[in-house]
């Protein structure tokens, strides 16, 4: 029974595909609003430069958007680039962070002290490593075509590459399957998540909320954004469309990849939480889907079946980069490899990022 739910929220999502045109078309064309842009960074040298050329590069009057880096920090060259192009840019701001705040987590304080400075009404978040799409300001800005709506949350997809090893194949549907099962719900009242590096609210919604510091220490500051904003009666809106999609580099080995998956399960597993009910959800399912193997294996094809559908409507509808042998292979590696972070994430929920690290906080 359980594999066969499984099965059906997978056909679930794949047919909203078409309610997802008629969801967009609320995206009105609006008067461009007043927008802060910020950009946490730290030891940053290798990605800076390129964040910054896309951000000063949007297709958005300059006047109606600022740029604020914060430099959390870095032991680098990050300021000396940042100082760089600030020098020459009159909407980008540099803030140098040089104590750590002990009551947030290194990110969460680099984005609050720079929406503090924000002169913008809407607030846009991203990450360093990040490449933004020309057209993304204007088309995320437009997802708040009422005043009832309080956050948007964006889409990320991993940066194209030419060498599409089965580690940077996992990296491509991990992400979108994430993002899919955070913005799909959206559409029908619900929310689970985001991603940080691709959200955008009002700088007055966030005050109303608390800020981080009301909200209280999370490594995942987009999941604890998307729910105060929800719980605090504002709606959230998912932008759907390529143009309010960025991209974001790959991690380089597999030990990389498997820490950040961890940081994130980490991050969202507080049973009190919609995300954290899903990500438990994920959980009991693979560990039933795994034990059929040995006691049912007829009954497996059918998770098989649930991920390879999901697998190959998301990879036709995105990158394209999947043979049929690749979706095969991940969808029967899907249910081993997110039981195995899950269960390395339960039993040890300690994680670091950029040398600061975290412990699991069951609220």
């Amino acid at each position: 029974m359980i594999v066969i739910l499984y099965l059906l929220t997978v056909l679930f999502f794949i047919l909203s595909a078409n309610y997802k045109m008629r969801y967009l078309k609320r995206m009105q064309k609006v008067k461009e609003r007043k927008v802060t842009l910020v950009i946490p960074a730290r030891n940053e040298e290798s990605n800076i430069e390129e964040i910054i050329k896309s951000a000063l590069n949007q297709n958005y009057k300059k006047e109606n958007y600022e740029i604020i880096i914060v430099n959390d920090r870095s032991e680098d060259r990050t300021q000396e680039i940042i100082e760089k192009y600030e020098k020459k840019n009159d909407n980008l701001k540099l803030i140098n962070i040089k104590n750590k705040n002990h009551l947030l987590s290194g990110k969460q304080n680099a984005l609050d002290i720079g929406i503090k400075k924000a002169q913008g009404e809407i607030i846009l978040m991203t990450d360093a490593d990040c490449i933004l799409n020309k057209n993304w300001i204007k088309t995320i800005t437009r997802c708040f075509y009422n005043e009832n709506i309080g956050l948007v949350v964006g889409k990320t997809e991993i940066t194209e590459e030419k060498n599409k090893s089965l580690l940077y194949k996992i990296q491509v549907m991990v992400h979108t399957i994430l993002l899919e099962f955070a913005q799909v719900p959206i559409m029908f009242g619900f929310y689970t998540s985001g991603m940080g590096n691709n959200l955008a609210f009002l700088k007055k919604g966030y005050f109303k909320i608390g800020g981080f510091e009301g909200l209280g220490d999370s490594i995942l500051d987009d999941e604890i954004l998307v729910r105060g904003f929800a719980q605090n009666g504002y709606k959230i809106a998912a932008a759907f469309s390529k143009n309010a999609t960025i991209q974001t580099k790959p991690m380089k080995t597999w030990k990389d990849m498997c820490k950040q998956h961890k940081r994130w399960i980490v991050g969202s597993l507080n049973i009190f939480t919609p995300s954290g009910l899903l990500a438990l959800l994920f959980y009991f399912v693979n560990l039933y889907s795994i034990i059929l193997i040995f006691t049912k294996p007829y009954l497996f094809l059918f998770k098989l079946l649930g991920d390879y559908l999901l697998i190959n409507y998301l990879d036709r509808k995105g990158k394209h980069i999947l043979k049929i042998s690749d979706k095969i292979l991940l969808s029967f590696l899907a249910t081993f490899y997110l039981f195995f972070i899950e269960t390395v994430a339960l039993l040890n929920p300690r994680t670091s990022w950029k040398d600061e690290k975290y412990k699991l906080k069951r609220k």
